[in-house]
């Protein structure tokens, strides 16, 4: 549960400061928006489906790890390997979903020209992120940093909406 949570946390870390980029840039554009038919939209770059997706995601990349954390893979530590390739996977979506304007990048270095970028400041830290609680030695511990990351999160919320900033 907490691995899950994590995911969508830092996914909503992102979706703050990709609002942020918005009215930084006067409105011109994100990094990346959402405009699509939805359910329901919450943010410039997020939506009911995605935030849905993303509370399973965090469960779903822990369900095959290795119990031992420090497992060597191809000589890389499991963790790593496994999070740069559960990385991939919703870059690759991110470009078809982009392929067909569901989802909208105005710049060059944010662009299915460039995935690495996505990679990087996305999918890959979240893993990571992911895997760094998900092993933890206790429940409390995982506890406090999702509940410290959600702090985080809340008091941005709570100065960035009625700014209208995000």
């Amino acid at each position: 549960i907490f691995a899950g949570l994590t995911f969508i946390l830092m996914d909503t870390f992102n979706e703050i400061w990709n609002g942020l980029i918005y009215t930084a840039t006067g409105g011109y554009s994100a990094y990346w928006m959402v405009d699509y038919p939805t359910g329901y939209q919450t943010l410039i770059g997020w939506n009911i489906e995605i935030i849905i997706n993303f509370l399973f995601w965090g469960l779903i990349i822990t369900k095959g790890i290795p119990k031992d954390k420090n497992l060597k893979i191809f000589g890389i530590n499991n963790r790593i390997l496994l999070a740069l390739g559960w990385g991939v996977l919703p870059v690759i979506v991110e470009i078809i979903l982009n392929s067909f304007g569901a989802l909208i990048w105005n710049y060059w270095w944010w662009s299915a020209r460039f995935p690495l970028l996505v990679l990087i400041c996305g999918y890959f830290p979240f893993a990571l992120m992911v895997y760094n609680v998900y092993d933890l030695p206790t429940t409390k511990q995982q506890a406090t940093v999702v509940g410290t990351l959600a702090g985080i999160l809340l008091i941005a919320f709570l100065i960035f909406l009625p700014l209208g900033w995000i």
